[in-house]
């Protein structure tokens, strides 16, 4: 399967995140970071998945950084890990949207995190 990145919408309104950045690098920048196109819409409460095949961000086995910045570069948010969680596992927010990460989550792709 396709590795993916989820982004969850913790608020109560929808939010257009083209023109906004998801990357796989430190604080230098991707060398081949993606442009979220134009009228990508995550709904109020709701979540996108974004797959490698679709914006070619191959994350490592090892010491990786993934980020998502705003249309102006700054950071909205970023992972940082030392070591993949392992096969048919994830990296999670321990409920969706919140601030505490979960190193091996069951794979929960278009639904809620491990609780």
């Amino acid at each position: 399967m396709d590795e993916w990145v989820e982004l969850y919408n913790a608020s109560d309104a929808p939010v257009d995140l083209g023109g906004w950045i998801l990357d796989d690098s430190d604080d230098k920048g991707s060398s081949n970071p993606y442009l979220i196109p134009p009228g990508t819409i995550i709904p109020a409460k709701g979540r996108i998945v974004l797959f490698r095949s679709t914006t070619h961000i191959t994350l490592n086995d090892e010491k990786e950084t993934v980020r998502l910045l705003h249309p102006d570069g700054t950071q909205a948010d970023r992972y940082r890990y030392k070591k993949t969680p392992g096969y048919d596992r994830s990296f999670s927010r321990r409920g969706d949207g919140a601030k505490k990460w979960v190193k091996k989550c069951a794979v929960t792709m278009g639904t809620p995190n491990c609780k």
